[in-house]
């Protein structure tokens, strides 16, 4: 039985339970033609009086039987039906104890390989999915906004030292260009930010290209350019001149 699928089971239930039912009757009707048997071995003259008793006394027979076989039945169906629906009742308790708080929860799996439990087995995949999704959302959620508030802070500490006292005009052109590096850096961000969402989407496919390795360290040097020079670091590189790889280029 445990190797047997749900719909299997059900068939087989009914199949059990029907021939239980008609071997109990024919039981009943072979009785009682063996109690009221010995007139006829007799060869005594059977009148309609005693075919009419022998019938009634089939009718209460069967009646009183066929109470006592669907009682039985119906307390079998419904431990079947309850052992059958448990795995229904694991998926409803553990969808309704899913919140996005809560998305590591996972349905139980029945021990009979079924329906049921390549129900489970998929709804669970589909859990995992989403908890993956909604996972790398946070994380480039997290992601975006930590690397905007780098370029922000500049360009708020750049206006404040610009308003707290006049400037030569050679200041005030240092540090808009400083506002204006800033600036391009958020929107090669934003840029990048576009392209994963519209590839993410399907929209879109990246494209690669050949890139300088030596290129894209000194971009990357020169991003953090301000924090080597006010640390008074020293980058040195021994990177291989002309050294190509390909790559997208706005992403890298």
């Amino acid at each position: 039985m445990k190797k047997l699928s749900l719909q299997n089971r059900i068939a087989f239930n009914v199949i059990i339970s029907t021939a239980f039912l008609i071997m109990v009757l024919c039981a009943v009707i072979l009785i009682t033609f063996k109690i009221h048997s010995d007139k006829l071995s007799a060869g005594t003259e059977i009148t309609i009086e005693d075919v009419k008793y022998l019938f009634t006394i089939l009718l209460r027979v069967c009646t009183v039987g066929c109470f006592f076989v669907f009682f039985f039945l119906f307390a079998l169906s419904r431990r079947i039906a309850r052992n059958s629906t448990k795995p229904i009742r694991d998926i409803i308790n553990t969808a309704n104890s899913i919140t996005h708080n809560n998305l590591n929860a996972r349905i139980p799996l029945p021990t009979r390989r079924d329906e049921l439990y390549e129900l489970s087995e998929t709804i669970n995949k589909l859990l995992d999915r989403i908890e993956y999704a909604v996972e790398r959302e946070k994380s480039f959620t997290s992601y975006a906004s930590h690397e905007f508030r780098t370029p922000l802070a500049v360009l708020k500490g750049t206006m404040e030292v610009l308003l707290r006292k006049p400037r030569s005009d050679e200041e005030y052109k240092e540090k808009i260009k400083a506002c204006a590096k800033e600036v391009d850096k958020m929107n090669e961000m934003v840029e990048q930010l576009l392209i994963l969402t519209r590839y993410e989407e399907g929209k879109s496919s990246l494209n690669y290209n050949h890139c300088f390795i030596e290129d894209l360290i000194n971009d990357s040097v020169c991003i953090f350019s301000d924090a080597i020079l006010n640390k008074k670091l020293e980058v040195t590189t021994t990177i291989q001149p002309k050294r190509i790889k390909l790559g997208n280029y706005i992403l890298l």
